[in-house]
């Protein structure tokens, strides 16, 4: 915290002067409240100041809470007391309006990356028109799913479902057998996403925990009948 001294004001008001001359021929982004900025994973390398209201910096914890780490308000001007807050990073572009995709057709996708990955690609290529956005786990776990290794992949795993609606996982022939598929759809289902589940191969056995949680399942591994499994 800077010491309210004369001088600390005048250097206070001329960084916030800088400031606002640096963004005076920049574009304006308009947030609706309550949404999301950016998500776990976004990148961008712009600077983005807040011109009015505030943001919120949240993240979740490996049970999939939200934990508030900080808040990002205006840099305003108020007599007698000048007060300049922290610029936030956004990851957005303030050049391009990007097109904010509906919260229903955000789908993490749960698969063995060391099998089915092949998988996993074909349905990112299917989906050519962008009607879904996708994220997922995409290296292979290296540690089993309880040892003390793994708290960092839970935590990453529990952001990434939790910041979508859906959770689909892609059913292999060793999904069965995969603690880490046991535990992601353990989570989802505690974070209450609509799952959804479709089999490689008609033959492959499914994990216990894809039982009597309410899954809907896709009958053939095709984009038509995948996006009929989550409607």
């Amino acid at each position: 915290m800077i010491r309210q001294t004369p001088q600390a004001d005048e250097f206070k008001q001329q960084l916030l002067d800088s400031l606002q001359r640096e963004t005076m021929n920049s574009r304006a982004i308009k947030i609706a409240r309550h949404a999301n900025v950016y998500t776990c994973s976004d990148q961008d390398e712009m600077v983005y100041f807040i011109e009015s209201g505030q943001i919120e910096l949240l993240m979740l914890s490996s049970e999939g809470k939200e934990c508030l780490l900080a808040i990002h308000c205006e840099a305003r001007r108020a007599q007698g007391d000048h007060r300049l807050t922290s610029p936030n990073s956004f990851t957005r572009s303030p050049s391009t309006k990007r097109k904010r995709p509906m919260a229903k057709n955000k789908v993490f996708v749960g698969y063995d990356y060391d099998h089915d990955k092949a998988f996993k690609d074909r349905l990112l290529g299917w989906d050519a028109n962008k009607e879904f956005v996708f994220s997922s786990y995409d290296q292979s776990f290296g540690v089993a799913v309880d040892s003390p290794g793994a708290a960092a992949i839970k935590q990453d795993l529990a952001a990434r479902i939790g910041d979508a609606s859906y959770f689909l996982y892609i059913v292999g022939k060793e999904s069965y057998r995969s603690g880490w598929a046991e535990w992601e759809v353990q989570k989802a289902v505690e974070l209450k996403k609509k799952l959804v589940a479709v089999k490689t191969d008609s033959i492959y056995n499914s994990p216990a925990s894809l039982q009597g949680v309410g899954a809907s399942w896709s009958t053939m591994f095709n984009f038509d009948s995948i996006k009929k499994a989550m409607n």
